[in-house]
């Protein structure tokens, strides 16, 4: 395709993204809506237009916050003349994660956070029967909403084998890529991780396809892991990545600093959620099992008041205690999921809005836990911690 190529009397192409060789993927006007868009073409039909068309649908129907919305699907004739498929998703805001690692790598906890919520798109997208098929870090965008996963191609349906496999391969390099950001470590120091966090990276990356585990244990690995201690930003035996205008302290120095950090640690769960860190704003970030921690920052949150900061610290809470419960066994993966996105939505929407009807949205959860307890999809205990921790919230 070329420069100015209008498609369906509606979306004109103007800029090819990505690199030479892979799946076209244009950024383009839609002269209907009056808005930009992005165009992936999946490549000639050669009879897969009908298979295309059944994964969009499918996709398109999961509505989850961590993947780019569908607007349309159709198909043309492409230079060779022959009929191509292409989707149009919505252009995120804010900046594809290659671009933010080079201009300003997120913390370590941070790193963590954006892979979680890579993870868990794909973990609902492969539930949904779709895989992705070219996932890296220039289509994953760190968007005023949270993270936006970008340029699914839909051409092959997940059913546990390799192509799923395949999309969590590349996850792996994906958290390599952010870790080693984050931390100034090239791929070979990056065995001084913690072993749960080194671990599940030497495991999405093994040879061994059926070595690889599941998208949505990476999610639930990747929310017990981003726990960072008493507000700070360092993990035991990870170095703390020092900017470039900030160079490390020596001696007594250090000392100092990490005294100053231990005094302000318990008052950085609220001051982080209107820190700027990058333009547009940033949802909470994971938690750990309903203990409390700054939310954590994609991009810059809106201000919020200290009840609402405090609000969206303990939901983060309780979304962690959820995926944490899948690698215990406490409850099924695809209902930690569906548990998980329903929290992280409120969440979302109470950054975004201070209005919300917090009280009535906490009832429908405490209600959707109850219904999956008398399903028996996850444990009488469970149960009773999660409703005991979303009437803290809201008695």
């Amino acid at each position: 395709m070329e420069p100015g190529t209008r498609l369906n009397e509606r979306y004109r192409l103007r800029v090819r993204l990505g690199e030479r060789g892979g799946p076209e993927v244009w950024r383009a006007a839609d002269e209907l809506f009056d808005r930009t868009v992005l165009v992936t073409f999946l490549g000639p039909d050669e009879g897969g237009h009908d298979r295309h068309q059944r994964q969009v649908k499918r996709l398109a129907g999961l509505s989850h916050p961590a993947i780019a919305a569908i607007f349309d699907y159709d198909r043309t004739r492409n230079a060779d003349g022959l009929l191509a498929s292409f989707v149009v998703t919505e252009l995120p805001d804010g900046e594809d994660l290659g671009t933010r690692l080079e201009r300003n790598p997120p913390s370590y906890w941070e790193a963590l956070d954006i892979c979680a919520r890579v993870a868990e798109a794909l973990a609902a997208a492969h539930a949904a029967g779709v895989t992705h098929g070219s996932l890296e870090r220039g289509k994953i965008a760190l968007t005023s909403g949270g993270v936006r996963v970008t340029g699914f191609e839909t051409g092959t349906p997940a059913d546990g084998g390799p192509q799923e496999a395949a999309d969590v391969f590349a996850l792996g390099v994906v958290l390599s890529e952010c870790l080693g950001a984050s931390l100034g470590l090239d791929a070979r120091s990056l065995t001084s991780l913690p072993e749960q966090v080194a671990g599940l990276r030497r495991q999405c990356c093994a040879m061994e396809a059926e070595d690889r585990p599941s998208a949505a244990r990476v999610a639930a690995i990747l929310a017990r892991a981003g726990r960072p201690p008493d507000g700070t930003d360092q993990r035991p035996g990870v170095p703390v990545r020092r900017s470039p205008r900030s160079p490390a302290r020596r001696g007594g120095r250090i000392a100092v600093a990490f005294t100053l950090l231990a005094v302000i640690g318990a008052t950085v769960g609220v001051l982080l959620s209107s820190r700027d860190a990058a333009p547009g704003r940033s949802p909470a970030g994971r938690d750990t099992a309903l203990a409390d921690r700054p939310p954590m920052e994609v991009a810059t949150a809106p201000s919020l008041s200290t009840d609402a900061a405090r609000t969206v610290e303990a939901l983060s809470g309780v979304q962690a205690r959820v995926y944490g419960a899948v690698d215990d066994g406490e409850i099924r993966s695809d209902v930690a999921l569906d548990l998980g996105n329903v929290i992280g939505n409120l969440r979302n929407d109470l950054i975004s809005n201070q209005s919300v009807d917090v009280p009535a949205r906490i009832d429908q959860l405490k209600e959707k836990v109850s219904t999956r307890q008398r399903e028996r999809v996850l444990s009488d205990g469970l149960a009773t911690e999660l409703i005991s921790s979303l009437s803290r919230i809201s008695p």
